[in-house]
């Protein structure tokens, strides 16, 4: 159950402002890290400072980093 919700969190994370500020996003997976690059439509600072809130969740489950970088 973690595995799926882990994700959605992630997801959650990346509109919480409900704005729906990623336009566009790529995953990139990785032995150890996973990369999400975002391409948003303005500033997704909110956004950012939630899904941060999510990194050390994801690591635990997933055993790999996770990094976001908007484009």
């Amino acid at each position: 159950m973690r595995k799926l919700a882990t994700p959605l969190r992630v997801a959650d994370s990346l509109d919480h402002s409900h704005a729906r500020p990623v336009r566009h996003l790529v995953a990139r997976v990785w032995p150890h890290e996973i990369v999400l690059t975002l391409a948003a439509r303005g500033t997704v600072d909110l956004e950012m400072w939630d899904v941060m809130r999510e990194v050390s969740q994801f690591r635990q489950v997933f055993r790999r980093r996770l990094r976001v970088a908007v484009a």
